[in-house]
């Protein structure tokens, strides 16, 4: 996906970054690339310092100074590259404050901190949720000033998905949308509008595929050989290592929000929980379903197989094991992303088949040639509708997919048949 191009950041336009965790520091760091200097938050002072330093080992020219607590409370940063002294931070009219919040997936801590920036930052300041699941209009219900809220969804690993969903609640005014889609265009970032329901797109997408490739696991499949099948359908990265890039306690979240909002679609895996339970958090603590052990210099990288406590766990809930062909893997993590597009359309929260390519090429970094339909295409049409069949007939029955089968038994392409089923 081809970058916009860069639009010139609002004169000395303060902006405010809230949260110092993993994803937190990877849009700071989006933002210091761009030239844009940032005032970094967080109620740890410990997080602060530590991104302050990894910015200063990525930006040699950055300079970083304490400065005073956001509203008297929360601790905060001023991070500044060496560009923004150029023609970007240009005298001018200053633009009103705009804050980006990106801490724990919690409806109340966000509610909390929403209404706390608009006090502190005025009924003028643009207000942006990195939420992943959480629906905006539920997190503006404290607010004075709704109409200058949204979303804003950064996907992991930022510097790498260009992609940002921005996120549209029926109270955000048009000007506020607007300044948001200017401010991702000005990182770089191409914007998918996309209406307020929770997940989104992309999370929408994502939520069941990785459930299915956990549920896998359970029932028998090898990790090598899932991982294998989501490179030859296109996925850039293993659907593990991808949960332990975002964080397990982040996909749970963001899982536990898909399910409660849809829980005829998916039958939850119980391996998240269990690895929560036993710290195995993911990249950031060095240990998640893979174990990481980072060179100096060097980018962490997992091990093919499972880390030993991983599969320990999935030892502990194994199902009736099974022997797995890798296209038969490939079916089963394909058709919950199958179904899905097909309820999104249903439920307009995008309008077109492209959109749902856009959201998987952007937001997940999806590289089948010709984009997911396309790939889609490729596949095995009667073996994908046998592997259907073969289901469960609980699984069978989530929302949509009858439709979509038989749509697809049928003859029609597979993009008609998820524009059929949306518009049942």
């Amino acid at each position: 996906m081809e970058p916009p191009p860069l639009e010139p950041p609002a004169a000395s336009r303060p902006i405010y970054l809230i949260g110092a965790g993993v994803v937190g520091r990877a849009i700071l760091h989006t933002h210091l690339a761009a030239g844009l200097p940032v005032q970094l938050c967080d109620l740890d002072e410990a997080a602060l310092e530590e991104a302050a330093r990894g910015c200063r080992a990525r930006f040699p020219d950055l300079v970083a100074d304490p400065a005073p607590p956001l509203g008297g409370r929360l601790p905060n940063r001023t991070l500044q590259p060496a560009a923004a002294a150029g023609p970007a931070a240009e005298t001018g009219e200053s633009a009103p404050p705009l804050a980006i919040e990106s801490v724990v997936e919690n409806r109340q801590v966000k509610q909390d901190l929403l209404k706390d920036l608009e006090d502190w930052l005025g009924p003028h300041a643009l207000l942006c949720s990195n939420t992943s699941t959480l629906q905006i209009e539920g997190l503006t219900a404290r607010l004075d000033h709704r109409q200058r809220c949204c979303g804003m969804h950064f996907f992991m690993p930022v510097d790498q998905r260009p992609l940002v969903e921005i996120v549209v609640p029926r109270q955000a005014h048009q000007a506020a949308v607007e300044d948001a889609c200017r401010h991702a265009r000005r990182l770089g970032k191409p914007v998918l509008r996309v209406a307020d329901t929770p997940g989104f797109v992309v999370n929408r997408l994502l939520a069941p595929y990785l459930n299915e490739a956990m549920r896998l696991l359970q029932q028998g499949a090898e990790a090598p050989a899932i991982a294998e099948a989501a490179f030859r359908w296109g996925m850039p990265l293993s659907p593990f290592v991808l949960i332990d890039l975002i964080g397990a306690r982040t996909v749970f979240d963001a899982g536990r929000v898909y399910w409660q909002a849809f829980p005829q679609r998916i039958d939850p895996t119980v391996i998240l929980p269990a690895m929560l339970k036993a710290k195995l958090t993911g990249q950031a603590s060095g240990l998640g379903f893979h174990r990481y052990q980072t060179a100096p210099g060097q980018p962490p990288a997992p091990t093919d197989r499972l880390a030993p406590e991983a599969a320990a766990i999935v030892q502990k809930y194994a199902l009736a094991p099974r022997g797995w062909s890798g296209p038969a893997i490939l079916h089963r993590l394909v058709l919950p992303v199958l179904i899905e597009a097909a309820a999104l359309l249903g439920d307009r929260v995008v309008d077109s088949a492209a959109a749902i390519d856009r959201a998987l090429a952007g937001g997940l970094g999806f590289r089948g040639e010709g984009g997911f339909f396309a790939a889609l295409e490729r596949l095995d049409r009667q073996a994908l509708l046998e592997t259907w069949r073969q289901r469960d007939p609980h699984d069978r029955a989530l929302s949509g997919g009858e439709a979509v089968m038989e749509a697809i038994a049928g003859g029609e392409g597979f993009a008609t048949a998820v524009l059929a089923a949306g518009r049942r």
